[in-house]
């Protein structure tokens, strides 16, 4: 989802659907569908081509800011769509994934919680 300012209403289109597949998946699982709210999620996520607005946030503190709370919500999507392939038993395919957000994003904790409440004994390296 990388904004450039010759891109920018392509970059603004992505947030925009990228924000209602979110929203999509999140009611499916709060229905119980967590196969078709995975795929929901994984769909949100391919909308991404690198960081936020990279190429413009050094030249513009709104732009900054707002970089940060896409990767933040990137994050919690990410999370959310291996929450659901926890729920679907996907447990040895999750693993890898589990541990790269664990290092990605660090103090959001996504190794240490899963959709049911339990643990997952998954580390960063370091």
């Amino acid at each position: 989802m990388t904004v450039t300012c010759c891109g920018w209403i392509r970059g603004c289109l992505d947030v925009q659907e990228f924000t209602a597949l979110a929203e999509r998946a999140r009611g499916m699982a709060r229905s119980g569908d967590m196969a078709g709210a995975a795929g929901l999620f994984l769909e949100a996520l391919a909308l991404w081509r690198g960081p936020a607005v990279e190429d413009a946030a050094p030249w513009c503190p709104w732009l900054a800011g707002e970089a940060a709370r896409l990767e933040e919500a990137r994050a919690a999507v990410a999370e959310e769509r291996v929450e659901c392939d926890l729920a679907l038993g996907r447990h040895g395919d999750t693993v890898t994934e589990i541990a790269s957000l664990a290092e990605a994003f660090p103090l959001r904790g996504a190794a240490d919680r899963t959709a049911d409440g339990g643990a997952v004994a998954v580390r960063p390296p370091g």
